[in-house]
């Protein structure tokens, strides 16, 4: 039976164009990283660049969870934590990421609902989070400063090991 489901997936996909399945994905991967550089809180940490449909990104002042499980209610799933790579985000000080991937049979509309759901994400919570510090104001926030794209891929470059990288700092 799985031979028989590998040649159906095999077939559907060579009915493509692969250049222009490449260019549908490249034009996608534009419009996701553009529209969340757009949002005035996101930092993305992934370039548009070199890129396989993935974009990695930060909010500021509001917990990735969070973020994922807004997005989630919203029927949109994305990647939250640290991917596997927890000594790498703790060498960045980073707590945590959200990832968002596109692939040749996501839309446009579907890039534009995402962005949709995600600036809604981020003003429910910012709201919340502001009412908060109101009520409390032993709370602050302090902006989190994420490193540049090229002191992550330096630090990933120079490092020998993963084990290594909890040891360098930026």
């Amino acid at each position: 039976a799985s031979d028989v489901y590998k040649r159906q997936a095999l077939t559907y996909l060579n009915s493509f164009e692969r250049d222009q399945l490449e260019i549908h994905e490249k034009s996608l991967l534009k419009l996701l990283h553009t529209g969340c550089n757009g949002l005035p809180q996101v930092h993305c940490l992934s370039s548009v660049h070199d890129n396989v449909g993935i974009v990695s990104f930060t909010v500021r002042d509001v917990h990735h969870q969070d973020i994922a499980l807004i997005l989630d209610q919203s029927g949109i799933a994305v990647r939250s934590g640290h991917h596997c790579a927890m000594p790498l985000m703790e060498s960045l000080k980073i707590e945590g990421t959200l990832r968002a991937s596109i692939s040749f049979y996501n839309s446009r509309e579907e890039i534009e609902r995402f962005l949709s759901a995600l600036q809604h994400a981020i003003e429910v919570l910012s709201d919340s989070m502001a009412t908060q510090q109101c009520e409390d104001e032993a709370v602050t926030t302090d902006e989190i400063k994420l490193p540049s794209e090229a002191n992550v891929i330096d630090t990933l470059v120079s490092a020998s090991s993963w084990q290594q990288l909890s040891l360098i700092h930026i």
